[in-house]
């Protein structure tokens, strides 16, 4: 069976905290995905076999509905590109700091692409070894819409 998501886990130096990521991505309910685990984002992102995908990097982890919540929204919502969700900065103990909104300060991670459209826009600047959401937001401009979860 095609998964209906792809979670493209990049992991660069940051072994610490890989376990713990994946755990929160294999604890994901009620949808049917795969895990994919790289250095680089768009290889994986290449070999993502989910209609719907999302990044998370090895230093984060995630709530195991979130796959579902964000898929739910992307089919009730077919002019979106992709949806954000905010994310909560936390210490080395998982101690909340700060919440931060993902629609005024862009990250990568935590945004649920539509597969088939992010190829088509040439997906990540392979150049860029940091802040490429910012760069392809830029890039794409208005012509896709991103919606805020």
């Amino acid at each position: 069976m095609v998964p209906d998501i792809s979670i493209i886990i990049t992991n660069y130096n940051y072994e610490r905290y890989i376990a713990r990521c994946l755990r929160s991505c294999l604890n994901q309910k009620n949808v049917f995905y795969e895990v994919i685990v790289v250095a680089a984002a768009n290889l994986g992102i290449q070999n993502a076999r989910g209609q719907f995908f999302f990044r998370v990097d090895s230093d984060d982890y995630i709530n195991s509905d979130m796959s579902y919540m964000m898929k739910k929204y992307l089919e009730a919502n077919h002019e979106a590109f992709c949806v954000s969700s905010d994310y909560l900065l936390v210490d080395n103990y998982e101690n909340k700091i700060e919440r931060k909104y993902a629609d005024k300060e862009n990250i990568s991670c935590g945004i649920m692409y539509r597969t088939d459209l992010f190829i088509e826009s040439g997906g990540y600047d392979p150049k860029m070894r940091h802040r490429e959401e910012e760069e392809l937001r830029k890039r794409l401009g208005e012509k896709y819409k991103i919606h805020h979860l």
